[in-house]
């Protein structure tokens, strides 16, 4: 090191130490190391070339000089930066949220939105999807009655018993009912003498009835919907409810995000339309403190053989301000069992978990876009190690090529939305292994160049964690294919997925994508 050495450019040396390559390492390091390396511990300068000494100290001066020069960078850059942002401010008090700002000479056109006819401007619940407005039941049946003359005794979920009668079988999810005779008692015939009254198509051979008991406030039924393809797709499905009073929450699931929360009370009968489960969900809410009990009678139309219903068109209306923002979650089957009430903890957002297991696939969920803030991916694994007619096997590199393009238009198209790629987990198999790690590292260099784009790298976090020591504890070894996890790994991912989600919903964030995107 000489004393005449011309000083570097500050941004090209700030650049090189960022990038952590060595190839351009500091001065003062290496002066600092040289010193240390070669002094005594009693005296600085003991046995020491008094002339390397000073040309130490001099080299340490110009050092501490180009140090200051970018420092001076540095400030002067963060300076501009906070310019932007109070310019950003000022011009974000007068912008509206419905009318993006689009910069000049940019080819993409704005954000169209439809009228929403399933959403009048007042709070009130559309009828089209369920109606409260029906004559209430003769409350004089009481709550002892019911559960003195209907056998209730098949145990479910969350803490319910349930009992199914009908001429027709009815199968959801994992369970499958029988058709059984409906119960000949006093409590059985009132009510279907109610029914009778107020559906003129209702009569027993058609219609099938789930009898739930919620013993108290502790016993849930989480948000679903009763979209099974044995529900006659014009009918309607009647539900009535005896005992506690207990809340019913209702949230569209497609298009904007929408909740309603609705009390049930004793002897209320209300009716849902078959074709609205596609868009909604219901859950009745979780009351730990209630300590008493609540039946409810679900009549449903079923058919046989079952018929298919289409699904409606999706509405792709903009949100309005003041309701709670959507995180649109797609996944495969490795993460599909993510409870949605974790993602609760992102302030005023709500998690919409569907059902996803190719990229290739991903489109068709595209209307759903403009309506959330968050999109979060977590798939690709079948698209790596599985082949089918129409679905070639592709590697990693392809994956990654074919993804990229896609969000590249996507976070385009959509600047307001967030879009959370997670990373494809490691498997049994050391070929699949190979290919999952080539389509990561191109997943994350891609998201560092766009700004509503980001990786999520779960795999790192669950290779960091104790649970990386034996591999059952991190797959599934019940799981013939090797790819499932275990609880505590699907824990891990999920506490990331969240943290994710919470660093992507300030509204700041989504003011310095417009900002970046105006910019460019």
């Amino acid at each position: 090191m000489s004393g005449d050495q011309p000083q570097s450019d500050p941004l090209a040396t700030v650049s090189s130490l960022a990038s952590g390559d060595g190839s351009s390492a500091s001065p003062l390091s290496a002066t600092t190391k040289w010193m240390a390396s070669s002094t005594s511990p009693g005296s600085p300068c003991d046995g020491v070339n008094q002339r390397e000494v000073c040309i130490d100290y001099q080299a340490a001066e110009q050092s501490h000089q180009l140090t200051l020069n970018n420092f001076s960078y540095l400030i002067e850059q963060a300076q501009k930066e906070v310019d932007k942002l109070v310019n950003l401010n000022t011009a974000a008090k007068n912008w509206s949220p419905d009318t993006p700002d689009f910069g000049a000479g940019d080819s993409i056109p704005p954000q169209e939105s439809t009228p929403d006819p399933h959403h009048p401007d007042t709070d009130k619940l559309p009828e089209t999807v369920c109606d409260f407005d029906v004559e209430s039941f003769d409350t004089t049946i009481s709550i002892t009655q019911v559960l003195n003359q209907i056998p209730i005794t098949e145990h479910s979920s969350c803490g319910r018993k349930v009992a199914y009668f009908g001429a027709k079988g009815y199968n959801y999810g994992n369970v499958n009912h029988p058709p059984k005779d409906y119960p000949n008692c006093e409590v059985m015939n009132q009510i279907l003498h109610k029914m009778r009254d107020v559906d003129p198509n209702f009569n027993k051979d058609d219609f099938s009835c789930l009898v739930t008991l919620y013993p108290d406030g502790r016993a849930t039924i989480p948000a679903h919907s009763d979209d099974e393809n044995q529900i006659h797709p014009d009918s309607k499905i009647w539900t009535l409810s005896f005992g506690a009073t207990r809340v019913i929450e209702f949230v569209r699931r497609t298009g904007v995000l929408q909740e309603f929360r609705v009390p049930l009370h004793n002897g209320q009968l209300f009716s849902m339309t078959a074709k609205s489960q596609s868009d909604w969900s219901h859950e009745l809410l979780y009351e730990p403190n209630l300590p008493d009990p609540r039946v409810s009678f679900t009549f449903r139309h079923i058919v046989d053989p079952p018929a298919k219903s289409p699904a409606p068109p999706m509405l792709t209306s903009a949100p309005k301000p003041g309701r709670k923002q959507k995180i649109l979650f797609l996944t495969d089957s490795v993460l599909y069992s993510t409870p949605e009430f974790l993602f609760d903890r992102v302030p005023n957002h709500r998690c919409i978990k569907k059902r996803n297991y190719y990229f290739a696939d991903v489109p068709k969920f595209e209307p759903d876009f403009i309506n959330s803030q968050i999109v979060l991916l977590s798939l690709g694994i079948n698209d790596l190690s599985t082949c089918s007619p129409g679905r070639p096997q592709k590697s990693g590199e392809e994956l990654a090529a074919w993804v990229s393009h896609h969000l590249n238009s996507y976070c385009k198209k959509y600047r307001n939305t967030v879009f959370l790629v997670n990373s494809i987990l490691h498997t049994r198999h050391s070929w699949l292994n190979s290919e999952i790690d080539t389509y990561n590292q191109v997943m994350y260099l891609f998201a560092q160049s766009i700004p509503n784009l980001q990786f999520v790298d779960s795999h790192t976090a669950i290779t960091r964690h104790g649970i990386a020591r034996r591999i059952d504890f991190v797959l599934d070894r019940y799981d013939g294919r090797g790819t499932h996890l275990t609880l505590d790994a699907k824990k891990i991912v999920a506490r990331e997925l969240v943290a994710a989600c919470q660093s992507h919903a300030s509204s700041s964030k989504s003011q310095m994508m417009k900002m970046y995107y105006r910019n460019t």
